[in-house]
């Protein structure tokens, strides 16, 4: 089955191109095909690869927790109070299995269609299969080069170099905090030679310049997540000394109980830091790829994977509409050339590709989503006891 999109206008970090014509075979991008079954014209309407979220803890996909205690000194000082708090217990009440289903179609709501849960993998792995999103599946990972860090994985000397043979990236957060175990979370690092290529590191809100030139040095990259380490700690990482010295950003929206809403939102945080919106396509396109070392180019070419998504934007000028998206502008979300979300418009092809799907309202429009969502959705309210408006996934059921 092949289906064509035409009259397209199609960006990426690099691009703008007016008049593009796609054509989807399984889930593979052809731009030379003759024929197709089903021709869809997107009236100049923008076409771009699907977003990568950098940095989102899936587990935490609930109702964001109003700390009393703000600004925290240390991310140990806002967990401790979260996972005492009545709204952490409520939360409880849930599966994994239905927090990562929240999560994940928070995010594909957003163009989302691959995340990065930075958590020991063992947490997940069992559920990869069952999600419509990709998750980072092999890496190496350490909480923090901290005392009071999280007990994850064998140990920051084991899991990077576990992660630099097999090459893969070795994530850790660094500088979540204020007190001089955070503030030396670079020095530690570069202490246990584990500052490389393959280091990834997350926050940093307390870098330095000293920090900040150690991580040039040795070409770590970075994950910035501006929405969260303002609703915790009140400010985020020098990203205007970051971005100086060239170094790989990426974006991550952060967890919904500490504060972010999604991807979306978080671009508009970072808009208040950084004014070129080039900047900001990399940091959700091609940065990821270069630091999570992921095996796909995040650019529609032929045979590359068909993940993209279509959006309420016709012909733009410049990369300056990323700004001001918001979840109605998302129109259709296809993840490997499997249409997971859209527009009513798109029916046809729903109905032509023989997807199940069902109908819904998100933010009173109209849209298509993977038959089943109202019933898991509805399950997970039930074990709640009550209904609960999620603020990142604002569903109305006709």
């Amino acid at each position: 089955m092949v289906w064509n999109l035409y009259n397209a206008t199609y960006v990426d970090s690099y691009r703008i191109k007016d008049s593009f014509d796609i054509y989807i075979k399984n889930d593979k991008i052809l731009l030379e095909y003759n024929e197709s079954d089903l021709q869809i014209n997107l009236h100049g309407r923008t076409i771009l690869p699907s977003f990568i979220n950098s940095f989102d803890n899936l587990l935490a996909t609930y109702l964001a927790y109003e700390g009393k205690n703000f600004p925290y000194y240390n991310w140990l000082m806002w967990d401790n109070e979260l996972k005492s708090s009545s709204l952490f217990e409520e939360r409880m009440l849930l599966d994994r299995e239905d927090l990562y289903f929240l999560g994940s179609y928070k995010n594909i709501i957003s163009g989302v269609t691959f995340v990065i849960d930075p958590i020991p993998k063992f947490v997940f792995e069992d559920l990869i299969e069952e999600l419509d999103i990709d998750l980072l599946q092999d890496f190496g990972i350490s909480h923090s080069p901290v005392s009071y860090a999280l007990n994850w994985g064998k140990g920051i000397k084991e899991e990077f170099e576990y992660a630099k043979q097999k090459n893969l990236p070795f994530i850790i957060r660094v500088g979540e905090g204020f007190d001089t175990e955070s503030k030396n979370s670079i020095r530690i690092l570069k202490e246990l030679n584990a500052l490389d290529r393959n280091t990834v590191l997350i926050h940093g809100i307390s870098l330095n310049k000293e920090d900040i030139e150690l991580i040039k040095e040795y070409d770590c990259s970075f994950v910035w997540v501006p929405e969260v380490n303002e609703y915790i700690y009140g400010k985020t990482a020098p990203i205007d000394l970051i971005l100086e010295k060239e170094i790989r950003v990426c974006l991550g929206s952060g967890s919904s109980m500490y504060g972010s809403l999604n991807l979306l939102s978080t671009l508009k945080t970072a808009h208040k830091y950084i004014s070129d919106s080039k900047v900001i396509f990399k940091m959700i396109l091609d940065n990821p790829v270069e630091a999570f070392f992921l095996k796909k180019d995040k650019i529609l070419t032929n045979n590359s994977e068909a993940s993209f998504i279509i959006i309420d934007k016709i012909s733009p000028e410049n990369h300056d509409f990323i700004w001001d998206l918001d979840l109605n502008d998302i129109l259709l979300v296809v993840h490997k050339g499997v249409p997971i979300y859209g527009s009513s418009e798109f029916l046809s092809l729903f109905e032509y590709l023989e997807i199940p799907f069902e109908e819904l309202k998100i933010k009173k429009k109209h849209r298509l989503i993977k038959k089943g969502f109202t019933k898991k959705f509805n399950e997970i309210l039930f074990k709640i006891g009550k209904i609960v408006q999620f603020p990142f996934l604002p569903v109305e059921f006709d």
